[in-house]
């Protein structure tokens, strides 16, 4: 499945998109063959002079789409369903939501329904097809025959719609990523605090996850929360990547060196412009991978990290990450044990991979899905602060 100031401006490189068409031609000549619909109806139903039309149209909507993501985190996969039919009603026609919808019946066991929705997010540029051949989702239904071949149409389908679009190539660049800042409610520039970076999941943004200060008792620190920098269409919004993969394909894997200079470069530019006592990473799920990456890479810089919704990634093994730096940080890992998105035997397997390196590990788990509670944030407070009072005894 795929997810739900103060501007900084932070250099780096990354890697941006070169898309090299070669079929302009045919492409515009064979949109300008397909007549457009007739909204007569439509529009003669519209009074643009209704003095009542602003009211109507500034009323809350249900968010059909966030409802269904946290249904489909706990695990209630036919609420999450109905949810993202709801979504699809009410007009969110993109191919993310169809997917999503497809990815619940797989795991629903409803082989001819997944086929039906993957194949009208396909119709409607859906283009992963390393998503739709190995997906966990549709684990199910993956050896059904009629899935099975339907499948393997999409993916046929998707590959010539590619070969169409021409080349694609990936181009190394310098960027400037945003990011965001909040401070304590007393601030005083001249006494030292501790700096909480905090990452959030794929699908999701910088601005939205500043939200995460709410849940802490006493927010005693300077939070950051950058963005990560590769976007990506979410239905009818933009979602976020800290590794170079999106629905649409993936970037070279050495692209995620690039993420890891970005965090540095920000950590560097907090400590130069502020009084500075510890850093610490708080991530989540994409962003909990991100910062464990991040903190075996930077022990100079990082003092310790939060991890919530995390797994093992296999090149932090691969590159000799957990071998080249055994025991430097502080680690305060959480895990749901019903999460069906990060499984929770990863977040196991981290904590104990964690642990044979010589970490100091703290280990809680919580009956839930795929979220950060807020009493499970309250504990990594307290951790936090705990840490920092034994090191200034």
């Amino acid at each position: 499945m795929f997810p739900a100031s103060i501007h900084a401006g932070l250099s780096s490189r990354f890697a941006i998109l070169v898309a090299i068409s070669f079929l302009f031609a045919g492409i515009s000549a064979a949109a300008e063959d397909s007549p457009e619909p007739d909204y007569s109806a439509e529009l003669a139903s519209v009074d643009i002079y209704d003095s009542a039309l602003a009211d109507e149209l500034s009323s809350t909507q249900p968010d059909y789409g966030r409802l269904a993501g946290q249904a489909y985190s706990s695990g209630d996969f036919e609420r999450a369903a109905a949810f993202y039919i709801l979504a699809l009603k009410q007009g969110a026609g993109d191919n993310t939501t169809q997917y999503n919808l497809a990815c619940c019946y797989g795991l629903l066991g409803r082989a001819e329904l997944a086929a039906r929705f993957l194949q009208l997010s396909v119709d409607n540029g859906f283009s992963d097809v390393h998503g739709l051949q190995n997906d966990p989702d549709f684990t199910l239904v993956r050896d059904d025959p009629l899935f099975r071949w339907e499948v393997a149409g999409m993916a046929e389908q998707i590959e010539k719609r590619q070969a169409a679009a021409g080349q694609r190539i990936f181009i190394p660049a310098h960027t400037w990523q945003p990011a965001w800042v909040s401070y304590p409610n007393d601030y005083d520039p001249r006494q030292s605090y501790r700096l909480l970076v905090a990452l959030h999941g794929f699908g999701s943004n910088a601005e939205s996850f500043m939200g995460i200060r709410e849940r802490f008792a006493d927010p005693d620190f300077i939070m950051v929360c950058p963005q990560a920098p590769y976007a990506f269409p979410l239905g009818d919004a933009v979602g976020y990547s800290w590794a170079g993969w999106t629905m649409n394909g993936g970037l070279p894997p050495e692209s995620f060196a690039d993420t890891q200079a970005y965090l540095d470069e920000l950590i560097g530019t907090m400590q130069r412009t502020h009084n500075i006592s510890s850093v610490y990473l708080f991530g989540f799920s994409q962003g909990a991978m991100t910062s464990v990456y991040e903190a075996l890479s930077n022990p100079l810089q990082v003092d310790g990290a939060i991890i919530f919704g995390g797994s093992l990634w296999d090149f932090l093994i691969g590159d000799g990450l957990l071998r080249d730096h055994p025991g430097k940080q502080r680690w305060f890992i959480v895990h749901g044990s019903k999460d069906t998105q990060v499984d929770f035997a990863g977040g196991q397997a981290l904590r104990d991979a964690l642990i044979e390196a010589g970490h100091d590990v703290s280990w809680q788990e919580f009956d839930g899905g795929h979220s950060v509670p807020e009493d499970m944030v309250k504990l990594a407070e307290q951790w936090m602060k705990e840490l920092d009072k034994a090191v200034d005894e």
